[in-house]
């Protein structure tokens, strides 16, 4: 069995999916901190919020009740990724998910990156997934915490 089909990390981005589907968005009066933050992204299986040095970079921008959120792979997996950012949600003891942010590719190199903006003015926590849902492959954010501009 290929460790990129394996039934663990298929199952694990089948629920990502799933809960992007069913959970719901919660709001929060954004606050005072830092606009911009930029945090490690790290291979994982699911809710493994890692710190340490990862496979890339995601950055959040708030400016004007827009969210931007670029993120940068560096010796991912190829294939193709969707940017699935999620909101804490302390119940279901990780994040729900927001919904998906975008799609970009990976290339054989295993470079990729992505940048988009969208109006996000409340929510002020949040978790970025990177999933190749073709083969499994995970690569996840801490949490970040951003102010309001």
């Amino acid at each position: 069995m290929n460790r990129f089909t394996s039934g663990k990390r298929v199952a694990v981005a089948l629920a990502i999916a799933v809960v992007a589907l069913t959970a719901g968005v919660s709001a929060a009066g954004a606050k005072s901190g830092p606009s911009q933050v930029t945090v490690p992204i790290n291979f994982s299986f699911g809710c493994g919020l890692s710190t340490k040095k990862g496979n890339g970079k995601a950055t959040f921008i708030r400016e004007k009740g827009l969210l931007t959120v670029k993120t940068e792979l560096h010796g991912a997996f190829p294939g193709k990724y969707r940017v699935i950012l999620g909101s804490v949600d302390s119940t279901i003891g990780c994040y729900a998910v927001t919904g998906f942010f975008d799609t970009f590719g990976v290339d054989g190199s295993g470079e990729g990156h992505s940048s988009k903006t969208i109006a996000m003015p409340f929510l002020q926590s949040f978790v970025i997934a990177v999933v190749n849902f073709d083969n499994g492959a995970i690569y996840q954010s801490g949490i970040v915490r951003i102010g309001s501009s």
